[in-house]
């Protein structure tokens, strides 16, 4: 079972029985991060999974791809590794504890789903969760704020 959230996490899927994600699709701080002029600060090689029938059909064109060259890349990945088909998606997991009697896992999410599994896989990324700039004026600001993360 995968637990994800981040972008890599999806190269393990290949070998996974189970994905639950919270969000819709693949992508984790990618998919929930479509704000005008997103992009990455890394070289494209970075975000290509090494499987070869994830990149062997795609090719990026910027050296820097905005976020919606990126979802293309993701959706291209999924099909071409059939991951849809082992993802549970829109489930955020809410407890995750190791049962010492049956030697497993036990997963809840918020939507009442209970999945257990011998192994688990915590591959939920670096930025899952929001951090929401606050300073002082804040409430009297009169320009635009984006938080990319909320």
């Amino acid at each position: 079972m995968l637990i994800q959230n981040g972008f890599k996490g999806s190269e393990i899927v290949v070998d996974v029985i189970m994905l639950i994600e919270a969000g819709s699709d693949f992508g984790g701080v990618w998919h929930f991060n479509k704000y005008p002029q997103a992009r990455v600060d890394s070289e494209t090689p970075l975000y290509q999974l090494s499987l070869p029938q994830a990149w062997r059909f795609f090719t990026f064109k910027e050296r820097f791809p905005g976020h919606v060259e990126l979802q293309e890349y993701l959706t291209h990945m999924a099909n071409a590794l059939d991951l849809r088909t082992t993802g549970i998606f829109n489930s955020r997991v809410i407890d995750a504890k190791f049962d010492s009697d049956t030697k497993g896992w036990v997963i809840q999410t918020e939507n009442s789903l209970v999945a257990k599994s011998q192994y688990v896989v915590f591959a939920t990324g670096t930025t899952n969760k929001p951090y929401i700039l606050d300073f002082p004026g804040k409430e009297s600001f009169c320009g635009s704020i984006i938080d990319p993360a909320a």
